[in-house]
């Protein structure tokens, strides 16, 4: 088993119709085995982390364990298991997107996701000089303890003896400077008594704490990393509307610059996920080898074209959230990194921006040319357009329109459709009305296993 680690109903201006155009498919988690998803609520100083684990199986829950660096002592008030389906309802709903469009979109348009082994010592007891257990309880199918230590030798001993075998001596130095901060453990297993004999996933695991820095830990996390060394991370902010959306500070993981909003042709891959993926990896390897895409930001409870439900006011309130769905802003980001360049555990900040984004490609149809640009390509000289195509089903082969002639302000290759957005680029919206959709994108789950170790039988 492998671990990784890398987290207001809104009124639509327009008129009454659905999104002009057909959502194709979308580019979500299930890319990337091992990926790591994590849902952050933050409201004031409090935050709440969800982390979805991918294990399933009596033999790998058997196995679980992880390590996880906290703030403060946490109780059973503060520790609480979750329904997994909720990661399901986030990624499909804010997943990059492909969709079609035909050119009576734009004429319409312009006319207005069981264990049987011994459960082995119980945590909590006495094994290394200097640690403390500060609580300890359970919580779903997980046995957990609080831990303070004085030293990471200490540390290191403690957690062998309870069998969390996957840290070792290589993480010396870095518990030792978490260490050397105040900050506690939170070490977590499997109580395997208290899994449902017809359970196949451990339940995604969830913390609150008080903390005026908001970030995340992922260095711990690095030592279990993938041959390639290359880990993914998903994750999903709910934050106060004024707070608009979230981004990452730290200058050594900087934002990545990738096209979108242009005609993806569809015979030169294999699928859309993978073009999304090579279009991630290169523009990381670009960037240095580590960095961040902000892959979609919206009010909560609307979306244009919608890929799948927004999520509920009871999903956001098992996230963690005080308050109703549409009181919510939402952010998605994608988070890739060589682990060699982990040095810096991620902090985040709320930006004040609101508005709304995403990841959008559309699939290659010529007659479309004069809107949208083609990806990686310049526009051809002579685009096609969907005027032309009009007027030759209208036998007016000497039509003279040219390409945005209707609209002196569109430059030819552009959308006349977009609005311009809060970066002075083009909103990404769509072009119709806020509709939710049943149709999701099928997912396997991931997971997160922060400073995740193998558990000894």
């Amino acid at each position: 088993m492998k671990g990784f680690v890398g987290l207001a109903m809104t009124v639509y201006s327009g008129s009454a119709m659905g999104f002009c155009g057909t959502y194709v498919g979308g580019a979500g988690s299930e890319l990337y085995n091992g990926a790591s998803q994590v849902a952050i609520v933050r409201q004031a100083d409090r935050t709440t982390l969800t982390m979805a684990n991918d294990v399933y199986g009596s033999s790998a829950m058997a196995e679980f364990a992880m390590v996880i660096p906290v703030p403060e002592v946490l109780g059973p008030e503060d520790v609480a298991t979750v329904d997994r389906a909720v990661f399901q309802t986030l990624d499909a709903y804010s997943s990059p997107r492909l969709v079609t469009y035909t050119c009576d979109d734009f004429a319409y348009n312009e006319a207005e996701d069981m264990a049987t082994a011994d459960t082995g010592a119980v945590l909590g007891g006495e094994g290394a000089d200097g640690v403390t257990v500060e609580a300890s309880f359970t919580e779903g199918e997980y046995e957990i303890v609080i831990l303070s230590a004085e030293e990471s030798s200490g540390l290191l001993l403690w957690l062998e003896a309870n069998g969390f075998d996957g840290i070792d001596d290589s993480a010396s130095e870095l518990l030792t400077e978490y260490i050397d901060s105040g900050t506690y453990f939170m070490a977590a297993r499997v109580s395997l008594a208290a899994i449902p004999e017809d359970a196949a996933y451990l339940s995604p695991l969830q913390i609150s704490y008080e903390s005026a820095s908001f970030g995340l830990p992922i260095r711990l996390g690095t030592i279990n990393a993938p041959p390639d060394g290359v880990q993914n991370l998903y994750l999903y902010f709910l934050t106060e509307t004024e707070d608009g959306r979230v981004g990452i500070s730290n200058a050594i993981y900087p934002q990545l610059a990738i096209e979108d909003e242009c005609m993806w042709r569809e015979d030169e891959w294999s699928d859309f996920g993978s073009y999304w993926a090579s279009r991630v990896e290169d523009a990381r390897v670009a960037a240095g080898g580590a960095g961040w895409v902000e892959e979609y930001a919206w009010s909560t409870g609307s979306c244009d074209p919608c890929s799948g439900n927004p999520p509920d006011d009871d999903e956001v309130q098992q996230l963690g959230w005080s308050g109703a769905a549409w009181e919510t802003f939402f952010t998605r980001l994608h988070v890739q990194y060589d682990v060699s360049l982990v040095h810096q555990d991620l902090q985040f900040y709320t930006s004040g921006i609101g508005g709304s984004d995403q990841i959008r490609y559309i699939v290659y149809a010529e007659e479309l040319e004069d809107r949208f640009p083609i990806c990686g390509e310049e526009t051809p000289e002579e685009p096609g357009s969907c005027d032309e195509s009009s007027s030759d089903a209208e036998g007016d082969s000497g039509s003279s329109v040219e390409p945005g002639a209707d609209d002196e302000s569109v430059e030819p290759g552009a959308d006349p459709d977009l609005n311009l957005g809060v970066h002075g680029e083009a909103d990404k919206s769509g072009c119709g009305c806020a509709v939710s959709s049943s149709s999701g994108v099928p997912i396997v789950w991931l997971g997160v296993l922060l400073g995740w170790s193998r558990r000894r039988r």
